[in-house]
């Protein structure tokens, strides 16, 4: 085409109407990043639409289920390892809690015993009814046996037992009760008694220096300076006598260890005074044993 026909084209006028109503938008779907903006904000440039955006709803993808771990597996064991040493614990102490008495054992009147012979013996000597439990016998601090002690009531006895003793009979021995209560003691074993002995003081003599003995006649006619000699013998089941001593008219004599030649007699000899003339002299005598240590 030339330029001629261009220019002598004739084009039809365009006539716009200001008063018609613009063309709708053509409908655009959707993404998930559009947001629907209204007609009438997209005419007005003034106004700025902002979405609401600060409130999204976020939906959270369920998390996976946790595996049931070890630790849980070591904690229900651990549990159940407690449970069960408290349950134990608990019947432990209701078993002692049988055997306990109701009050704590008088001692005193509850008492065990053992015999030279080896016999183990308990008396209950209280008011009151005791429950049964054991008892440890010991003999020179070594533990002999455990022996089975019954419930005895108020007054009651038993015989528990017969453990062995040293031949010698000299021992120590001891009884403890498990719950309540222990006694011990000692044996020195066979001792043989102090015999008894018997002692007393035989007649008393009278002699001259020459050891005659004086009849009461010549005693009568003694003079004042006269010497006379009194003799004392001592008789005893066993022992001897070491010494004597003599009482005359009233005065005791010093002790005295001599003796009659041959005899077992002590003697003193006394000289005889003017107050002894004319009336018949009062003589006593004691001799003294040994091993008793007494006078006689």
């Amino acid at each position: 085409m030339n330029d001629d026909q261009t220019n002598n084209r004739q084009f039809s006028p365009v006539v716009v109407q200001e008063d018609a109503p613009p063309a709708p938008a053509p409908e655009v779907p959707l993404s998930e990043t559009q947001v629907m903006v209204p007609a009438s904000q997209i005419n007005n440039p003034v106004n700025t639409f902002s979405p609401d955006i600060q409130n999204p709803t976020v939906v959270a993808p369920p998390s996976p289920s946790k595996k049931f771990g070890t630790k849980n597996v070591i904690a229900t064991i651990f549990v159940i390892a407690v449970l069960v040493v408290g349950l134990a614990a608990g019947i432990v102490l209701v078993q002692r809690q049988q055997y306990a008495p109701t009050q704590a054992w008088d001692c005193s009147k509850y008492s065990f015993n053992i015999t030279k012979e080896g016999v183990v013996s308990l008396v209950n000597s209280s008011t009151r009814d005791e429950p049964s439990q054991k008892a440890d016998v010991l003999i020179n601090n070594i533990k002999i046996t455990t022996l089975d002690v019954p419930a005895l009531k108020a007054g009651a006895s038993a015989t528990l037992g017969t453990v062995s003793v040293p031949e010698n009979g000299i021992f120590d021995w001891s009884v403890n009760g498990t719950l309540d209560c222990k006694n011990s003691g000692h044996y020195e074993g066979q001792t043989t008694p102090t015999p008894q002995i018997s002692a007393s003081c035989k007649e008393i003599k009278t002699y001259n220096t020459a050891w005659n003995i004086l009849t009461t006649i010549q005693l009568s006619k003694l003079n004042a300076g006269d010497k006379v000699r009194f003799t004392v013998q001592g008789s005893a089941s066993s022992g001897t006598f070491d010494k004597a001593k003599f009482s005359v008219n009233g005065t005791i004599t010093p002790e005295v260890t001599s003796k009659k030649p041959g005899t077992e007699e002590f003697y003193y000899e006394y000289t005889v005074k003017e107050s002894d003339l004319g009336s018949n002299m009062s003589v006593t005598a004691w001799v003294h044993h040994q091993t008793l240590n007494q006078w006689f």
